[in-house]
């Protein structure tokens, strides 16, 4: 994934580094709110390119409703042995989930917008040639 992204997104280094770091959260074992905190903080900088994509408010719930239900789930499974592994695994699962999501849509949303301004530049300079 490092080398097809770095030829694509050679143009916006800042953006690469964001999918690289959101690639290099979601490859942990075990992912902590430290974690996204620092991809999710870097996502404002992109709100114009990405204002676009298809499943922004689906993220956001999913966002909220891990970060809701990990430390229920943890508290189940560590702190009350009621729950097992598997209730705090499924919750990493979904955060990983989420976070494959955010990197495809970021990823198209940002390239869409890329085509968007190629096509609207080509049409300026055809409009001033002629």
């Amino acid at each position: 994934m490092i080398v097809p992204l770095a030829l694509r997104l050679n143009h916006r280094p800042f953006f690469l580094a964001f999918v690289y770091i959101v690639i290099s959260s979601m490859l942990k074992s075990y992912p902590s709110v430290g974690d996204s905190a620092l991809y999710l903080g870097l996502l404002g900088l992109f709100a114009y390119e990405l204002k676009d994509m298809q499943f922004s408010f689906f993220l956001f719930s999913g966002y909220v409703g891990v970060s809701l239900l990990s430390p229920v789930m943890h508290n189940l499974w560590i702190w009350r042995g009621t729950g097992n592994a598997n209730f705090y695994f499924a919750t990493a699962i979904g955060y990983a989930c989420l976070q494959i999501i955010l990197v495809i849509e970021s990823v198209s949303a940002m390239l869409n917008h890329d085509r968007m301004l190629t096509k609207l530049s080509t049409s300026k300079l055809q409009n001033v040639k002629s």
